[in-house]
């Protein structure tokens, strides 16, 4: 108190004690009768009808509906007479009024709360309509209905209605980015390897990416069809190995029956996926994009495209300390460097190369998760969005079954597509696609067999799609904890 006087210029007085006298008894000896100037009755009145911006004809519409609507009246009595002290004497109808209670106003039949007008049960579909006549999205149709209207569940019923909308559901944006899902770590040379073609300057390559070393194959192909790519593949396990998987995308060469059956007879598990979606296969993408710098370059510069292969296989990795060809050959190269032939000699161990390489993993998977967010798992009959090939809308249709992680099967309309989670935007539409009777069954399993395991540990190509469990259907809430608690340690 002191402080906060010292910008005062005080000056003391001595008042005896019968003079200082109490404000509590003044309080009490008030005047029997208050003459109120009537410019101050004037200032005390508010017309919150003066304050709509809407013609008349609707102002007496909303008049009416708010007299004829029976929990209006209850509510209209209430805020006159005095709300009760407890809620639960407040009447079961106005039970969702009694915390803004001290927020509502009535004039004549229509309520207030504050300058919102209370919109009757009558005329609710009617607002909700006229709210989203422009269709400005969920955020901007509550934003605009929070500003001049209100009535309990306001918002919920604003969300329910725009979800069903055909025309917004039809041109939403892409969903965000979900929290990284790795393939599964290979801990030796060309146990997992990704293959994928491209072309380059008029020719079709092949290009095969180890997981574990991140050495790169490259071979011309001389048809991009499935012989075209298998005769190559077979030259390289002759020089390697038979990978144990072989991850590629869903193009016609590894989606036929021939290279099924290539598969089958080499005896490795032949993993596709999610169609449109490359970055499920990142590795061969990443291993695509390297060849085609580095062969444009070496082109340009008029060296050798396997110098430029060389060079990169030998180089050591960022973050990890050896080149590619150590991981994988347990050796350097000779290269045109100067190198002394110690240098040459094979020293290496694959422990301490592991131990990086997953750590360099959860770096990488501690930042892409930053700004993710999880989707909510999809089941056989939901109701579904998704974009066609060649086309910017989307289009209605129905989850029917999982095919790996994130990657669902979806009807629409008579045909059946293979799509990412990201890809495919959950609705809440009502089904227009009859299901196969097969489908409809698994909607409704036996009482007697136990609920299916959720098994979403690995990719299962489309020649294995069969007796896949469906993951368990959970709260569409996302639960994330803080950045913040990665960099607790505890002692």
């Amino acid at each position: 108190m002191l402080l906060r006087l010292q910008k005062y210029s005080l000056r003391l007085k001595y008042k005896k004690g019968p003079e200082m006298y109490l404000a509590d008894t003044l309080s009490r000896a008030y005047l029997p009768e208050v003459n109120v100037c009537e410019s101050i009755q004037k200032l005390e009145e508010v017309d919150h009808t003066s304050t709509l911006a809407i013609p008349a004809d609707r102002i007496e519409r909303l008049k009416q509906a708010s007299s004829e609507d029976p929990v209006l009246d209850v509510l209209r009595l209430t805020v006159l007479k005095g709300w009760p002290e407890t809620k639960s004497e407040v009447p079961e109808s106005i039970h969702a009024y009694y915390d803004i209670r001290d927020e509502l106003t009535v004039q004549d039949s229509l309520i207030f709360k504050g300058q919102r007008l209370v919109i009757p049960v009558a005329l609710r579909k009617e607002m909700i309509e006229l709210v989203h006549t422009t269709h400005i999205g969920v955020e901007g149709c509550l934003r605009r209905a929070r500003e001049t209207m209100y009535w309990p569940r306001m918002s919920t019923e604003l969300k329910e209605y725009i979800s069903k909308c055909d025309v917004c559901a039809s041109h939403r944006v892409m969903q965000g980015k979900e929290p990284l899902q790795q393939h599964r770590f290979a801990a030796r040379p060309w146990s997992k390897v990704g293959a994928d073609l491209c072309e380059l300057k008029g020719r079709t390559l092949l290009v095969v990416s180890d997981y574990f070393s991140n050495y790169v194959e490259v071979e011309n192909v001389s048809k991009p069809n499935t012989n075209g790519v298998t005769k190559p593949l077979k030259a390289m396990f002759a020089r390697w190995g038979v990978p144990e998987e072989l991850v590629s995308d869903n193009g016609p060469q590894f989606s036929s029956t021939e290279f099924a059956e290539f598969s089958r007879k080499w005896g490795f598990e032949h993993t596709t996926s999610s169609p449109h979606y490359p970055q499920s296969n990142g590795k061969a993408e990443n291993a695509v994009k390297t060849v085609k710098r580095l062969f444009t370059k070496a082109r340009e510069a008029g060296q050798s495209e396997f110098q430029a292969l060389l060079d990169w296989r030998n180089t050591p990795t960022e973050g990890i300390g050896t080149s590619p060809a150590q991981r994988f050959l347990g050796r350097r190269c000779k290269t045109l460097l100067p190198t002394t032939r110690a240098l040459l000699q094979p020293q290496y161990s694959t422990e301490k190369d592991t131990q990086a390489i997953n750590q360099q993993k959860k770096r990488q998977e501690l930042y892409y998760n930053r700004q993710t967010k999880s989707l909510t798992p999809l089941t056989s009959g939901d109701t579904v969005r998704l974009r066609l090939p060649g086309e910017k809308t989307w289009s209605a249709g129905v989850c029917t079954g999982l095919v790996g992680p994130r990657s669902y099967k979806v009807q629409v309309g008579g045909h059946e597509y293979r799509r990412n989670r990201r890809q495919v935007i959950q609705t809440e539409e009502p089904r227009e696609i009859e299901l196969p009777e097969a489908i409809v069954q698994e909607e409704q399993p036996s009482s007697e067999q136990g609920p299916a395991p959720n098994d979403t540990t690995r990719n299962v190509s489309p020649q294995l799609e069969t007796n896949i469990p469906k993951p368990v259907r959970r709260s569409g809430r996302n639960r994330k904890s803080p950045d913040w608690f990665m960099n607790y340690v505890p002692a």
